[in-house]
């Protein structure tokens, strides 16, 4: 069940679930995902090609420089990572109790 909450946020894959949460505090740059997410390049531009065809992430041009794509996440990104954050937090309070009840036992 542990290594479950670890690897898998609701419907939500690690990286996917890393990324979505790094939009929900601002925008970012592609380069910036990197680093935040600690993602290789290639793991970030496939997670971020399956997030925007759901249409929870979307990427845009900057007017001052159009080669430069700027990712947000959507009102339905919004939505989807707060109801999944709500079920994550459920799982471990459930993995604190079980963790808690085995060193009891000891």
């Amino acid at each position: 069940m542990l290594r479950n909450c670890l690897e898998e946020y609701g419907s939500f894959n690690k990286s996917e679930w890393s990324i979505l949460n790094a939009l929900r505090e601002s925008d970012k740059r592609f380069g910036e995902l990197v680093v935040e997410t600690g993602f290789s390049k290639p793991v970030v531009s496939e997670t971020s090609k399956r997030l925007i065809k759901k249409q929870l992430i979307e990427k845009k041009s900057i007017d001052k420089d159009r080669r430069v794509r700027v990712y947000s996440i959507t009102d339905k990104g919004k939505k989807k990572y707060d109801e999944t954050k709500d079920e994550v937090i459920n799982e471990l309070k459930k993995v604190k109790k079980e963790v808690e009840e085995a060193i009891e036992e000891v």
